[in-house]
């Protein structure tokens, strides 16, 4: 029974491609769908025309090299996970590879098993991430609009509910999710205007001292 069929797009870039058919069918009989090219300008044009799952990326090539190609993907795509493949072990090359955010790497020689694993990590992980992301966020947006509905009547809790929102933005930054980027956009949009309309209606209140945080006027006195 194949697993995964057709749910991820895997993208593989080795120059000698054609010696790793073998591990290829091993992943297509898992389900997974995989692509090839033999060097990273082409790598570069398949992941700027085609939705890529993940890439393995051989580090060892002639042209671009692995770290080289692993810099523009990142322009491209900084969320993609790219899992190096290298027979160098040195530890500088793995800290350059490390600090342009691979999400991880295998040393040569390496197995069907190696990579089917190294593969479930990245990618189910994620997707478990992200399902339980979008359900703290939709839980979180029945609650904001409850609140608003109900009216905010300090600026306190507006603070409180701009570090909120800030929290999320930074959430999906790190796990980008662009429905869900999209429905905070609208909701940020929403609460400024609401915040606006406190403002009018509670201002002369605020400037009398009825704010419960410091203003700009009261900065230097506190």
């Amino acid at each position: 029974m194949q697993t995964n069929k057709n749910k991820f797009i895997i993208l593989w870039i080795d120059d000698e491609i054609q010696l790793l058919r073998s591990h290829i069918m091993f992943l297509e009989e898992k389900g997974y769908q995989v692509k090839t090219a033999t060097n990273g300008v082409d790598a570069l044009e398949i992941i700027k025309d085609t939705y890529v799952s993940a890439v393995l990326l051989d580090e060892m090539m002639d042209g671009l090299n692995g770290l080289a190609v692993l810099e523009k993907i990142k322009i491209l795509r900084p969320a993609l996970p790219v899992i190096m493949i290298t027979k160098n072990e040195e530890e500088s090359l793995m800290e350059n590879a490390i600090g342009q955010k691979i999400s991880d790497y295998l040393t040569k020689p390496i197995n069907p098993s190696q990579i089917l694993l190294t593969l479930k990590k990245n990618l189910e992980s994620r997707d478990i991430t992200r399902a339980i992301q979008a359900q703290n966020y939709m839980q979180y947006l029945t609650k904001l609009n409850q609140e608003i509905n109900y009216g905010i009547d300090s600026l306190k809790d507006w603070i409180n509910i701009f570090k909120k929102i800030i929290k999320w933005e930074m959430e999906f930054e790190d796990n980008p999710r662009y429905d869900l980027q999209n429905i905070l956009n609208g909701q940020k949009i929403s609460i400024n205007e609401e915040f606006e309309k406190f403002i009018i209606k509670n201002y002369q209140n605020l400037i009398n001292g009825d704010a419960n945080i410091p203003l700009s006027p009261d900065i230097l006195d506190t």
